[in-house]
């Protein structure tokens, strides 16, 4: 009898360690693919990808998204109209500040360069959790990222906002899977609704209702006839510029463009409790962010997060 039980005992034993085993291979082999996946980068790509994290992260919100819980994020990052160093050319200006310029808004050629370069790892990155793409968005061309979990619990909690304005069969699941094929416009799936763009932003509701409140004024403006309406035209015009005076910009994201504050730069309604909760939190996380973008290894930590299972 004692020996049965010391078989069984020895057999579990066996079990476990093999287990164990597995699970360590298994968290090593892991690992050794991270890191064979960045000391693996060559110098130029390494020097692409700090120059497109830079303008994504150091000078956009994308670091809320992938450490915290803004489930959205995009950037211009891709375009640039009128390139930046024609514009200095023209203008006289410190040779030293010249170079900040262009090291933290490089031209158009070069952005697009440093995306492909980071495009080659994306097979790397944890699929079930982030989605960093390149969509169309109102005919432009730009970067997003999307923390996939905050995404659809976001949605999920004002799936009443979402259902009536994208239909009854909506559902996360769907947008994402529509947002991930190639051609999508992720402002045409949302119906160039800008209560539900500002959500998915992390913005708020209360906010984001009055985004979409201003914009149905400005389309109900401009389908009316200046002479024979101009009376209505005025008393919309006074609704949208109470809406302009509700909506302030949070902070001095746009006044100090040369300083890398990556804060979540967003128009609210600063006496409303909703935002008041929005600026507490993200002063907060943007302490956080300081940290993290001061790194000296910052460029492989983001690689490396966004790999991580």
């Amino acid at each position: 009898m004692n020996f049965i039980k010391i078989k069984k005992k020895l057999i579990w034993c066996f079990i476990g360690i093999v287990f164990c085993l597995n699970a360590n291979a298994h968290l090593t082999q892991k690992v050794r693919n991270e890191n064979f996946v960045f000391d693996s980068i060559s110098k130029e790509d390494k020097e692409d990808i700090e120059t497109i994290f830079t303008r994504l992260f150091k000078l956009g919100p994308f670091a809320y998204t992938v450490y915290f819980d803004k489930p959205m994020s995009f950037s211009e990052a891709i375009i640039d109209p009128v390139p930046l160093e024609e514009e200095l050319s023209v203008i006289r200006i410190d040779e030293c500040v010249r170079s900040l310029m262009l090291y933290y808004f490089p031209p158009k050629c070069l952005l697009k360069k440093s995306w492909k370069a980071l495009e080659k790892y994306q097979s790397y990155f944890n699929n079930e959790k982030y989605l960093l793409i390149n969509r169309k968005f109102n005919g432009n061309e730009m970067i997003f990222i999307i923390n996939k979990p905050i995404f659809k619990e976001t949605i999920q909690n004002h799936i009443t906002t979402f259902k009536r304005v994208l239909g009854e069969k909506f559902s996360a699941e769907l947008l994402l899977e529509q947002i991930e094929k190639p051609n999508a416009d992720i402002r045409k799936l949302l119906k160039n609704n800008h209560a539900l763009l500002g959500i998915l932003l992390g913005f708020g509701n209360h906010n984001s209702e009055l985004y979409e409140n201003r914009e149905q004024l400005y389309r109900k403006k401009y389908l009316l006839n200046c002479v024979k309406d101009y009376k209505k035209i005025l008393k919309i015009q006074k609704q949208i510029d109470d809406l302009w005076r509700i909506l302030q910009v949070r902070n001095d994201y746009y006044t100090y463009t040369l300083v890398t504050r990556h804060q979540v730069a967003y128009a609210c309604d600063r006496n409303h409790p909703e935002s008041l909760q929005l600026e507490e939190k993200y002063e907060k996380q943007a302490r956080q962010v300081d940290v993290i973008l001061n790194e000296k290894e910052w460029v492989e930590n983001i690689m490396l997060k966004l790999m991580q299972q």
